[in-house]
């Protein structure tokens, strides 16, 4: 599985060569359409890299070593990780037309399938994490629904650009808000569970439940605009739908009290991508509770494009990459014991800062000097930092100590 790890940060480094090009375009005057390289960017990203990188993690962690990486499961992931590199070309040249979408459509069947036998083959009887496993598949069925309602309203519905723009922002928040944060949440319990600190599962099951029951209100809190039919739903329970972010925030907060207590040794300081990806997401709560809370809902517009781009890459760069750098380091496929990982790590997370730094000042209507330029700094920091990451991860196992002491304790699975 390691080389199948290998083939995603190289699938990672690709992403971000393609962010430098995309913030380097202003000067380097090339004829190419800045919104066919962003799709074809984004898709490689969430898709490429980030899918193909969690589908590794969940495999190893939470099937039966004989199962986790059999033919058939092999099969599907090159399979669907082809698909989504293909897809990088055909964005970057037609956009979203005819070969883009088959290949989205193609790569979501075969996920789907991939899901599935994770979640009948799943090893973990009556653990929190397999609760949390289940629910962020869920969620990636439920996103699925948005790219493929598009063509339903198009042509049997009534074809307004606000439909197809909340069909758009149904697959994005189901993904990011639902798979992204519960994929990573089921890794942090599983972690824990193999580590021996165990969350009591009345916690547990208090925290996925009002976790989950939150996300759909958010949808429509967060939604660009509102058709009729959402604005209905918002009119009669708009008292339930606006305390979402307390339930959700109230949820948070209980899980952090008692990961800290359980966490193995206190080792924090030891696992910074783990805890920088943590924070990343107690981040992201509190700032959905902050943006609609008075006087900040008065002048934050969560419709902005640039808030919205500063809360996908928060999630995207800050929560999920170091998530799964962390646990490829306890698994033994990234040389985590090795200064250097931190060195490029630090690079790839000094990027990140001033790029989202930089995004939600433009967002929050601040003027700010060197905009582009930041960008571009931050966005070569980020392609630097990951290089390095693919090029340590590719060295001889002979260079690499058997243990990720810089990380964390490894994964001892069973």
């Amino acid at each position: 599985m390691k080389k199948a790890a290998t083939y995603s940060l190289i699938v990672l480094t690709t992403v971000a060569a393609a962010g430098a090009f995309m913030r380097a375009m202003p000067w380097l005057q090339v004829d190419l359409s800045f919104e066919k390289i962003r799709h074809a960017h984004s898709h490689l990203g969430f898709l490429g890299w980030l899918f193909s990188a969690y589908i590794l993690v969940l495999l190893r962690m939470f099937l039966p070593k004989e199962k986790a990486w059999s033919r058939d499961k092999q099969q599907l992931f090159y399979a669907a990780l082809v698909t989504a590199v293909l897809m990088f070309p055909a964005f970057w040249l037609w956009g979203y037309k005819a070969p883009a979408v088959a290949l989205l459509t193609l790569h979501s069947l075969l996920a789907w399938v991939l899901l599935v036998k994770i979640w009948r083959q799943a090893s973990v009887p009556g653990k929190p994490s397999g609760w949390f496993l289940k629910a962020a598949i869920f969620f990636f069925f439920l996103s699925s629904l948005g790219p493929f309602a598009i063509p339903f309203i198009q042509v049997f519905g009534d074809g307004s650009p606000v439909s197809v723009r909340l069909a758009v922002h149904f697959y994005l928040h189901f993904q990011y808000s639902g798979w992204f944060v519960f994929g990573f949440l089921a890794m942090l319990y599983r972690f824990l569970e193999i580590q021996g600190g165990m969350i009591p599962h009345r916690v547990a099951a208090i925290h996925q439940g009002i976790a989950g029951a939150a996300t759909a209100p958010l949808y429509i809190l967060t939604a660009p605009a509102l058709n009729d039919s959402l604005s209905s739903v918002y009119q009669h329970l708009s008292w339930l739908i606006d305390s979402a972010p307390w339930w959700q925030l109230a949820a948070m907060l209980l899980f952090l009290f008692f990961a800290w207590r359980q966490w193995p040794g206190k080792q924090v300081s030891t696992a910074w991508p783990g805890v920088f990806a943590l924070s990343i997401l107690t981040i992201k709560v509190l700032l959905e509770w902050l943006v609609f809370l008075p006087p900040f809902s008065n002048f934050i517009d969560p419709g902005n494009h640039f808030l919205i781009i500063t809360y996908l890459h928060l999630l995207f760069l800050g929560m999920a990459t170091p998530a799964v750098w962390w646990m490829y380091g306890g698994l033994g496929w990234l040389p985590a014991d090795r200064p250097a990982f931190g060195w490029w790590g630090s690079c790839f997370l000094t990027g990140f800062v001033i790029t989202e730094g930089l995004l939600l000042a433009m967002g929050l209507g601040w003027a700010t000097a060197w905009f582009t330029e930041g960008l571009l700094a931050g966005a070569v920091l980020m392609l630097a930092g990951v290089g390095g990451v693919l090029v340590l991860q590719m060295k001889p196992e002979s260079e690499v100590l058997p243990e990720a002491k810089g990380m964390m304790n490894p994964i001892e699975l069973p």
